[in-house]
């Protein structure tokens, strides 16, 4: 009997080299055994495929998602795939709208946060990273589900991932990373590690990714035993922390909004490489490491400034529970964040949508055809016009409003004017 053939889906990636790419396109598409997935990034040149490709794929496939989409370009392609018969999911990690004005790419996220939210009022379907996220998001588009970021052991394996190096207790080492180190979050806690800093002989504190609008501020207040490594692109993410020899890594987080609605990937990778976290929790139990640290067990939890200081302390004078907590935690993430005991949740939400929008094309195949010909030799017109949109708009909060007033008139009827222009429909 001859097997049937299985469903394709494509996903479209703004980026091509971070963290959002791996754990909400790649980690998917090397593991689903149901669907065909195939992505417009080849992750390991760290490139976007060909124009060709790229239509092909996604003309070829039945579900379209978009990760986090940001683009206005990418609202036509939207539009231009409902007509064509595509499931739409709109996969999202953040919520833009409630970036705070510290964080050092506020303007520029502020500015795409309509866009965004044009993409979950308009998807199929919205796929969002926790509970809290859900809970803003279903507010424009019902048909939201929680999909969490999950780790792919092969692929760590891959990336030349080695466990870290046992420390030298003469010299104990702070670890602080990633998106937490910008002024927003960075500027309260500043004076709990300059307590620890002074208080803890030879301690010395690496920042690594510290984001350029709170440096010059570190490096005035830590003018000794401190080290500062650059951002890497994601593949070279897990071969770079296994290079960096720390005691314990900390994620301090103000409590806002947009700090509950991120996702626990900064717990999940350094429990792979056997380093002890204390992370951020809030009194309302919201944090997105609360979920998964049960205190003093796999991880720790500091809420006040007083238990941090505490148990960074703990840590640094008993390596050895340090020690204990690391390995727990890196069993427990590895039995509960295993893509491969997991890739059921993509797939069963995937494919009850498909069954619930029973899609069939709204174009003759021949339509289709010449849509895909006029948008594989055409697109870049789009995307001219888009720019063209955003050169007019100031990045200033007061002008977000007019990028919102000429959304309102986009997309529909801009793509209906070109495909009846181009007498594709």
């Amino acid at each position: 009997m001859k097997a049937s053939r299985k469903a394709k889906i494509f996903i479209i990636s703004e980026s091509k080299s971070d963290g959002s790419y791996y754990y909400r396109g790649e980690i998917f598409a090397k593991n689903s055994k149901f669907f065909e997935v195939k992505t417009n990034v080849n992750f390991k040149d760290q490139k976007f495929i060909d124009n060709k490709k790229y239509f092909d794929h996604m003309f070829e496939s039945e579900v379209v998602i978009f990760l986090r989409p940001l683009n206005i370009t990418n609202l036509y392609l939207l539009e231009i795939l409902k007509k064509a018969g595509k499931l739409i999911i709109t996969d999202n990690d953040d919520d833009f709208s409630l970036i705070p004005k510290f964080n050092n790419s506020y303007f520029i996220r502020r500015r795409y946060a309509k866009v965004n939210e044009k993409f979950t009022k308009n998807s199929h379907a919205v796929f969002c990273t926790n509970d809290y996220l859900k809970n803003r998001i279903q507010k424009n588009n019902e048909n939201t589900y929680v999909i969490k970021n999950y780790i792919d052991k092969k692929l760590v394996k891959d990336l030349n991932f080695n466990h870290c190096p046992e420390t030298d207790k003469k010299k104990p080492t702070i670890l602080i990373s990633g998106s937490v180190l910008n002024k927003e979050n960075m500027l309260n806690f500043i004076p709990i590690l300059k307590q620890i800093h002074k208080q803890v002989k030879n301690l010395k504190i690496v920042f690594w990714g510290l984001e350029k609008n709170i440096q010059e501020t570190v490096k005035q207040e830590f003018k000794i035993r401190t080290k500062f490594i650059s951002s890497v692109d994601y593949i070279n993410y897990h071969q770079t922390l296994s290079k960096i020899q720390t005691n314990v890594a900390l994620i301090p987080r103000k409590e806002n909004q947009f700090n509950k609605s991120k996702s626990n990937c900064k717990y999940l990778e350094l429990s792979l490489a056997n380093i002890p976290v204390i992370a951020q929790g809030y009194a309302d139990g919201a944090s997105p490491y609360q979920r998964d640290i049960i205190d003093g067990e796999n991880g720790f939890i500091a809420i006040t400034p007083n238990q941090w200081k505490n148990k960074i302390r703990g840590v640094l004078e008993n390596p050895e529970l340090g020690r204990l907590v690391a390995k727990k935690a890196n069993r427990y993430v590895k039995k509960n964040y295993d893509i491969v005991k997991n890739i059921h949740e993509w797939e069963q939400a995937i494919q009850s949508l498909l069954k619930e929008f029973q899609l069939k094309n709204k174009l003759p195949n021949e339509h289709l055809k010449n849509l895909q010909n006029y948008l594989i030799h055409s697109f870049q017109d789009l995307a001219d016009y888009s720019r063209y949109l955003e050169s007019n708009i100031k990045i200033r909060d007061r002008q977000i409003i007019k990028l919102n007033n000429k959304l309102n008139k986009l997309p529909h009827k801009i793509v209906d004017q070109v495909l009846k222009a181009k007498k594709i429909i």
